[in-house]
């Protein structure tokens, strides 16, 4: 990332005002999709938490039918 930064003339100072339409088009996006399938949106906030478990406790709950299980 910092060579993309430098190559573009960005100082790594300003990468916070450069990331920011991005990171709120990814927001969006994540609300829109889990709007659509009906699941929340789950913020970890511990390193040591295994999403894979998540995901099954998830799949076992609604079923093992195609689709968005969860957003993290």
């Amino acid at each position: 990332m910092t060579s993309y930064l430098y190559a573009h003339q960005i100082r790594i100072f300003d990468y916070p005002r450069f990331a920011e339409p991005y990171r709120n088009q990814l927001r969006e996006n994540a609300e829109r999709l889990a709007a659509e399938n009906g699941i929340p949106i789950e913020h970890l906030r511990k390193k040591n938490i295994r999403q894979e478990e998540l995901v099954q406790a998830v799949l076992a709950k609604r079923g093992q039918h195609p689709g968005l299980v969860a957003i993290f």
